[in-house]
């Protein structure tokens, strides 16, 4: 692998790595905001590795997804 090659995840990796930094943006949010109708942008978490797009969610609404549901565009 060259210093340019990119190690490619499969999309169920890249949907769990985007779901961290998900959860660790709720984190550092969450120190800043004391509830509200603030929103955040979140990482797409739709599988597609190309995809940049970004979910606009408030807190409550991030914290309340169900365990495992996508948040996605």
């Amino acid at each position: 692998m060259t210093a340019l090659e990119q190690p490619r995840l499969g999309s169920d990796a890249g949907r769990a790595v985007r779901r961290l930094v998900n959860d660790e943006i709720q984190r550092i949010a969450a120190q800043f905001v004391d509830g509200g109708d603030s929103t955040f942008e979140f990482l797409c978490e739709c599988g597609d590795l190309s995809c940049r797009s970004a979910v606009q969610l408030t807190l409550a609404q991030y914290s309340t997804s169900t365990a495992g549901a996508v948040r996605a565009h």
